[in-house]
């Protein structure tokens, strides 16, 4: 299958993803160092507020760029591309600028939350569309070693100048500068490179395709909000900052496990849409999701073994608290990525109003369980409410994708995969770290075992069944 053949194309995207996520990563021991429990979870909180604002400052550039791309000509790609990076800077100075302005001459932030760092963030924020736009561009013209140095190369600064203004200290001031000072260079040097490559217009009728398509987007990435860092907001005066710092952190050890699938998504995510209407298109995209499920199923097992290991020995005893929760964390993740494999079918009308559905479905589903179980049960009713939110997302997502993209998904090596990754995570539960690693690599061997007889040696496809969606007719991609 072209799959096999395009894997080549992953090795500068995972390299990239371990500039981006792993260096990150790799600066917690540093963080936790500097900063107690109490101002790391006083930190999280003001990462939360400045996530609501990037969101709706991106305008999920990435997303909209794929969708006007996906079938038009070298000329229309470059059309599109032009229009949504003039639209990108009106963004930002508009909204950024507003939003600014309502900081300082305001007093809505809660008590206890530093101006300095929501604005320092809010400027982070609103330079965010710059640089996602053409890293997009890049990814969409198939150009893996332009982002990897990109990517690469901010990741490098960021942990430079954080690891400096803690030595200094600076506390979480110092990091949210140091991150500020380096987008804003990456974004100057990006919007360079893409007014030269593309150009920078400001097209009525292309700039309002893209608010059709993004604005229901933004909304959906709203409601994942809801379902990623908003819990925190409601445990404050049910648990400790030292509690929520706890939380936060096991949170952000098992993001580890997008990593096992991010490198895989930033290939496939950008060409899925086109893939689906191509020959065959229909059987590739099974094997693709199925490749990524594999993926996605290593990963949770070597999280959920590796993670409460390196918190009692690479962090300061202040967080082994911090252990308890990654396991269901892992799993909160792992269903947050399956949803993100699962939902091709939604993504496949004119407007992206199916995702913005689910994701509002899975968040109201959320937000009801954060109102009634995290004042009773704290952060345990948090992640029951988080897990049930996901869980409404996945069975809608498949419903919604039935009819516009049926793809033959392979339920029985997937289903056989969950069920191995799952019963080792309980396994190594609680176990000495040599069994449970040995438990995890089994697991681990069992799951890639599985893909690779099912993948590499797959029968030929049902001659009956339709194998694109321009075959099943549907005509479900349209520009």
């Amino acid at each position: 299958m072209a799959l096999r053949a395009s894997l080549s194309w992953l090795v500068p995207y995972a390299i990239s993803v371990v500039f981006t996520k792993g260096l990150s990563l790799l600066t917690i021991p540093l963080v936790t160092r500097h900063l107690d429990p109490a101002e790391y979870g006083s930190l999280e909180l003001v990462a939360s507020l400045i996530e609501v604002a990037a969101i709706v400052l991106s305008f999920s550039v990435a997303e909209v760029l794929f969708r006007l791309a996906a079938h038009g000509d070298e000329g229309g790609a470059r059309r599109a591309a032009a229009a949504i990076a003039g639209g990108a800077i009106v963004l930002a100075l508009t909204v950024g600028g507003a939003l600014q302005a309502l900081l300082w001459s305001t007093d809505l932030l809660p008590a206890g939350f530093d101006k300095r760092l929501v604005a320092i963030g809010l400027l982070s924020a609103s330079v965010s569309a710059l640089i996602e736009l053409p890293l997009a561009w890049l990814r969409n013209r198939a150009r893996p070693s332009r982002f990897l140095l990109f990517t690469g190369a901010r990741s490098v600064l960021q942990v430079g100048l954080m690891a400096y203004t803690l030595s200094q200290g600076y506390g979480a001031l110092g990091i949210l500068a140091g991150n500020c000072v380096v987008d804003c260079a990456v974004a100057s040097v990006l919007l360079v490179r893409q007014t030269r490559d593309t150009g920078v217009r400001f097209d009525g009728p292309i700039f309002a395709r893209a608010v059709r398509y993004g604005a229901p987007l933004v909304g959906s990435a709203l409601s994942m909000f809801v379902l990623g860092a908003c819990d925190r907001w409601f445990l404050v005066g049910v648990v400790t900052p030292g509690e929520i710092a706890h939380y936060a952190l096991a949170a952000k050890l098992a993001m580890i496990v997008a990593l096992a699938v991010q490198p895989f998504g930033l290939w496939w995510y950008a060409r899925r849409l086109s893939v689906l209407a191509e020959p065959q298109g229909l059987l590739r995209s099974a094997d693709a999701v199925a490749a990524g499920w594999t993926l996605l199923a290593c990963g949770a097992v070597a999280v959920a073994v590796a993670a409460p290991m390196a918190i009692h020995f690479a962090l300061p005893e202040a967080y082994a608290p911090a252990a308890r929760y990654v396991p269901a964390l892992v799993a909160i993740v792992a269903l947050n990525e399956a949803c993100s494999l699962l939902n091709a079918g939604s993504y496949c009308g004119a407007r992206a109003t199916a995702p913005l559905i689910v994701n509002t479905l899975g968040a109201v589903t959320a937000l009801a369980g954060y109102v009634w179980l995290a004042p009773a049960y704290g952060i345990q009713g948090a992640i029951m409410a988080t897990l049930a939110g996901h869980a409404v997302r996945i069975v809608c997502f498949l419903f919604a994708g039935r009819s516009t993209a049926p793809i033959p998904y392979r339920w029985g090596l997937m289903a056989a995969q969950c069920a191995i990754a799952a019963g080792a995570m309980a396994l190594a539960q609680d176990q000495p770290a040599v069994r449970g690693a040995l438990v995890g690599t089994l697991a681990i061997a069992c799951v890639a075992a599985l893909a690779a007889r099912a993948l590499w040696k797959r029968p030929a496809a049902d001659a009956c069944a339709p194998d694109s969606l321009a075959t099943l007719g549907s005509g479900a991609i349209s520009r």
